[in-house]
């Protein structure tokens, strides 16, 4: 299904979808600071922004679930619950724009994936952090089991909320308002001893 702005906005003289004060609420409540306020706060591991000591315990998966929401339907849904059924959401590629994968528009996008992972990792004893390869313009947040865990930003410590040797449920809901919007390349799950 290829959606485009025109299916997000209304065009002149035609009828807004949604009432504009219920709208301008909801705009509200997701607004979100700039990425470059957070990306390089406390995120910042080591000078130059090149994380030193980690090692890649395993590459995720490059095609997730994706769905675009501009009546934002999805997120008085439980989707970040493992439980969820996403099934009837698109493939999407995690390496790309979700632009230049037939979602012609701007506005929020939600991404799921399940996996495992080793058994072997130990978060008593190892930082977990997920690192994303690449990020579109805009602002979002990640969730992991179905907890918010942080903003996204290019390197986020789920220690606390990943389950070794189960299965886990990854989400991460992007608001993109102008350019090329979502995730733009390999996420990855990385890990060093614990200092």
């Amino acid at each position: 299904h290829i959606v485009r702005n025109s299916e997000a906005r209304p065009h002149a003289g035609q009828r807004p979808r949604a009432n504009p004060i219920r709208r301008s609420v909801i705009a509200r409540r997701y607004e979100m600071p700039s990425r470059m306020e957070v990306a390089y706060g406390p995120h910042a591991l080591s000078t130059g922004g090149r994380l030193e000591g980690y090692a890649v315990a395993m590459a995720l998966p490059e095609v997730w679930k994706f769905r675009f929401d501009p009546e934002m339907l999805v997120r008085y849904s439980p989707w970040a619950r493992s439980s969820f059924d996403d099934s009837s959401w698109m493939p999407i590629r995690t390496t790309a724009c979700w632009q230049s994968q037939g979602v012609y528009a701007n506005g929020p996008g939600v991404y799921r994936l399940s996996f495992e992972i080793p058994g072997a990792l130990d978060p008593a004893k190892q930082q977990v952090l997920l690192a994303f390869g690449g990020l579109g313009s805009g602002q979002g947040h990640v969730y992991l089991n179905g907890e918010c865990v942080e903003w996204l930003v290019p390197v986020v410590d789920v220690t606390a909320k990943i389950k070794p040797g189960q299965g886990n449920t990854l989400a991460i809901v992007c608001l993109n308002r102008q350019g090329p919007g979502g995730l733009m390349g390999r996420v990855k799950l990385l890990t060093r001893p614990m200092p």
